[in-house]
């Protein structure tokens, strides 16, 4: 549960939380089933992205990157990767620098459109889905 607090989720808090607000006609227990459901899915999804993603690269990325320190010549590198790719997308983010990435959208509407339909059948699992997808590329 603790996944989903982190900062790059606290805009989710407020429309989970804005969920209980629109259950007219529930009752207390209803509109906290109507929040909680969905927030621990999406909580759920996150920890099993970590979880998985982390099993997967934690064996290989230790023995490919062993030799790999913090004042090391490869080390460096990275850094110098990883800060630039920082800087840029920032200047993009504030419209600096003219990189349209709305180009890239339409690949995923047919996903997001097949999540949405799980999520109206099942909801537990489309959320968790949702959740884990957020954990992984949010």
């Amino acid at each position: 549960m603790a996944s989903f607090f982190s900062p790059c989720v606290f805009p989710l808090l407020l429309t989970m939380l804005a969920r209980a607000g629109s259950a007219e006609g529930l009752g207390p227990r209803g509109r906290f089933r109507r929040t909680v459901v969905p927030a621990r899915a999406h909580a759920e999804g996150a920890g099993a992205f970590v979880l998985i993603f982390g099993a997967l690269v934690a064996p290989v990325g230790g023995a490919v990157f062993e030799q790999v320190t913090f004042t090391s010549t490869a080390g460096r590198l990275v850094r110098l990767i990883v800060g630039v790719s920082l800087v840029v997308l920032g200047l993009v983010q504030l419209e600096r620098l003219p990189i349209l990435l709305r180009q890239l959208e339409p690949a995923t509407h047919g996903f997001l459109r097949r999540q949405a339909r799980l999520r109206r059948r099942r909801p537990v699992a489309g959320y968790s889905l949702f959740g884990y997808l957020l954990a992984g590329f949010g």
